[in-house]
């Protein structure tokens, strides 16, 4: 459900914080919440909304991933975890050589595209700096756009039709750009 905060009353005296907030979208849901937890003791979670990325790009991403591994005889997994790693998110960490192996293995259990690469030799003796990329499942919008953006780059590269701009510019609208 998304709503809008209207209003914040807040009473230092009485330690008390009232919020008002309109909501946006599922009204029907919103209503029969209300006439059944009114005035009750309930738990309560906010956060900022974010536009989370479409099914229809990850599928467009995979789609392109699998066209590229046909003409560079390569699986559509090591188009992607390429992709991955020449565009995608990331997090340098230092760590010491006799746990890198561990690490990257836990690391790349989340998923797919979770990949990781040792960088570089730390200033530190017996430490290494580890790479470590966030598969594209945590992407938000913008990311998935851009990872998306390459993908039809290398399919131009390559030969490979995509989608028409429009069709494209339509995505990207969907995804948030």
């Amino acid at each position: 459900m998304r709503a809008i905060l209207k209003q914040v009353n807040i009473s230092t005296l009485e330690h008390r914080c009232t919020l008002s907030f309109e909501v946006t979208d599922d009204f029907e849901d919103a209503a029969e919440i209300c006439n059944r937890l009114y005035k009750e003791k309930c738990d309560l979670t906010v956060k900022k909304f974010t536009k989370k990325r479409s099914r229809d790009a990850n599928a467009y991403c995979w789609a392109l991933c699998e066209e590229l591994a046909k003409v560079l005889q390569a699986t559509k997994e090591e188009i992607y975890r390429q992709a991955i790693k020449e565009v995608g998110i990331f997090k340098d960490i230092e760590l010491i050589e006799d746990a890198v192996s561990t690490m990257q293995t836990a690391w790349q259990g989340n998923g797919t595209g979770w990949v990781s690469e040792v960088v570089d030799d730390s200033h530190n003796e017996g430490y290494k700096l580890v790479r470590f990329y966030y598969g594209s499942s945590v992407y938000n919008s913008k990311q998935m756009g851009r990872l998306i953006d390459h993908l039809i780059e290398e399919c131009k590269a390559q030969g490979i039709e995509t989608e028409p701009p429009e069709i494209i510019a339509l995505m990207k609208e969907e995804w948030g750009k």
